[in-house]
């Protein structure tokens, strides 16, 4: 079975395609609360965001992505 995280990053990526996009952002926030470096629901949860006209939060998630990927490539 593919661990917790993979199906709520796929529901968040369901429900963002039925444009729930509250339950998007749940559902990625709690991908991050046990997995905080997770890209692919901080990149859903700022697509959300985005999607709900909340820049502010989305800018910052899309930050974090872009931090976490440079720090990667840095390795």
């Amino acid at each position: 079975a593919p661990p917790l995280a993979d199906i709520l990053v796929r529901r968040a990526e369901l429900a963002i395609e039925k444009r729930d996009l509250a339950s998007a952002v749940d559902l990625a926030t709690e991908v991050l609360a046990t997995h905080p470096n997770h890209m692919l629901a901080l990149q859903l949860r700022s697509e959300a965001y985005f999607k709900m006209g909340q820049m502010e939060l989305s800018i910052r998630d899309d930050d974090r992505v872009r931090a976490l990927s440079d720090a990667r490539r840095a390795d």
